[in-house]
């Protein structure tokens, strides 16, 4: 049941009053009033029905603006209310069109319909969104309290006509649709705080799975690149052994190549008849003697086996005197195959380390690529996280303050409708045994109506996670500075 709902019953309350009183002026009876509304076809919805049609809320609740009173804090603070001035408020229009101390009229000089149409006509005429103020309400209250002390006043209130039976449906309404409206509406905006506070922990949950998901290719990224430091480090060293062994090869061949052109240039000479002819050729003053010892020393080597032969000392390479022609080339020869086979053995060697170091690489090759990889999935899969995360949170987070902020003004109408309700209830009910006191109308003014049923529990906005976008990856500076700084100078990858 809507704030309009209470104006529309007190329209009722003040049009029934004004009909009882013209109807006894005129000795009309009562009931033939009635019989006469009832077989009238412009008004023949009852105010049962009449209640449960308006349906429009103004901005502002009617309650909330007149009942301004000491134990309604949030009805004289910060309240947005309306004038009488402005379109759109009938309800507060015609309720306070009295001002203090006026006499509100009770239909003596018109009859039933002509008043309830007159109080349906300010009701829709009167503007919405009109400003609230203390003095307003005021009025507005004092207007209440004289339309109702008139209703009181009248002759033979309730007596002689059926507004008992009215009364009784208005505390019906009162209790089965307008205060179960208000406590429902509480309850929905208590339960939607709570859902969109929901959502935005789900926002969390989401991101905590996301990163759960990305975290085994952070850590695949951290062994790779252990596997990878260690790797280098063994690729440094055979780096290093290949290195110094092609050094060693180039030495061995340099060492090969003397000795073979020296055994090739002793073949050629000893092998050269031309050379041979002019070793053997006697000159004309050389003596016999010198002519054999000269062919003797050069061809068959140094004689070390003294004059008579009798000394004893190690001959030359091929069983000839040292120093001889056969020893020579003899000692060339096999300087130069023991040469090549040095340098061949080296270059074996070289090849197998070369193949060791090759493979070495590749391997370490391998784990970097295995670590680029992984590194670069794992920040990609970071950022697409924390990119839906923040635009999961912020949203959501936007959406719960506004929706909060515009509760907490829902709340305060609640709150305020309440007590008006409350008290109109109580007001209304005096009038059911038809003997209505002002000690009565006092206590249900000043009856204290408690509202912290409906309370609003706001709940804390949970504070945005941190969502960290990994910087390790190819091509940063922390990823050349953690991966690549430590390596060995001769394995840099």
């Amino acid at each position: 049941m809507t704030c309009s709902s209470v104006c529309l019953t007190f329209a009722i309350l003040i049009a029934a009053s004004g009909s009882i009183a013209h109807a006894s002026d005129q000795d009309f009876h009562v009931s033939s009033f009635w019989e006469a509304k009832i077989h009238n076809k412009t008004a023949t919805t009852t105010k049962h029905e009449v209640l449960k049609n308006i349906t429009t809320k103004p901005k502002l609740s009617l309650i909330q603006t007149a009942l301004g009173d000491e134990d309604s804090p949030l009805a004289d603070e910060g309240d947005v209310g309306t004038d009488a001035s402005q379109p759109g408020a009938s309800p507060i229009k015609f309720l306070a069109s009295a001002q203090p101390g006026d006499q509100v009229s009770t239909g003596s000089d018109s009859g039933a319909p002509e008043t309830l149409a007159k109080a349906m006509a300010a009701m829709n005429d009167v503007p919405s969104g009109s400003p609230s103020t203390p003095q307003s309400r005021a009025a507005t209250m004092a207007a209440m309290e004289a339309t109702l002390m008139n209703l009181l006043n009248g002759n033979n209130a309730f007596g002689a006509t059926p507004m008992g039976g009215s009364v009784k449906k208005i505390v019906t309404i009162i209790e089965q649709e307008m205060k179960p409206a208000i406590a429902a509406a509480h309850k929905s905006d208590q339960n939607m705080l709570h859902q969109l506070i929901s959502d935005l922990l789900q926002c969390k949950a989401v991101k905590d799975s996301s990163t759960l998901t990305a975290s085994p290719w952070n850590t695949k990224y951290k062994q790779q690149s252990k596997e990878h430091q260690k790797c280098r480090m063994d690729e440094a060293v055979q780096y290093s052994s290949k290195e110094t062994c092609l050094s060693q090869q180039r030495a061995l061949y340099q060492v090969k190549q003397l000795k073979c052109k020296a055994y090739s240039a002793i073949s050629a000479e000893y092998g050269s008849t031309t050379n041979n002819q002019a070793i053997v050729d006697k000159a004309g003053s050389e003596s016999v003697e010198n002519y054999l010892f000269r062919l003797s020393r050069t061809i068959c080597g140094k004689h070390v086996h003294g004059t008579n032969g009798r000394k004893k000392a190690t001959g030359g390479w091929g069983g000839g005197l040292e120093k001889g022609m056969l020893d020579n080339f003899l000692r060339h020869k096999h300087a130069c195959e023991v040469a090549t086979k040095e340098y061949n053995t080296k270059v074996k060697e070289c090849k197998r380390k070369i193949r060791l170091y090759n493979n070495k690489k590749a391997q370490c090759n391998g784990f970097q690529a295995a670590m680029d990889s992984q590194s670069c999935k794992y920040a990609v899969m970071m950022k697409d996280t924390c990119e839906q995360y923040a635009g999961c949170y912020i949203p959501k987070k936007k959406e719960f303050k506004e929706f909060a902020a515009n509760t907490r003004l829902m709340e305060r109408d609640r709150k305020a409708e309440w007590r008006g309700v409350t008290r109109m209830h109580c007001i209304i009910s005096a009038f059911s045994d038809g003997q209505v006191s002002d000690k009565e109308v006092d206590a249900c003014k000043k009856a204290t109506v408690t509202t912290t049923h409906l309370i609003i529990k706001y709940p804390a906005i949970p504070p945005r996670a941190p969502c960290i976008v990994s910087k390790l990856y190819p091509s940063t500076g922390s990823y050349k500075r953690r991966e690549f700084v430590p390596l060995p100078v001769l394995a840099k990858g």
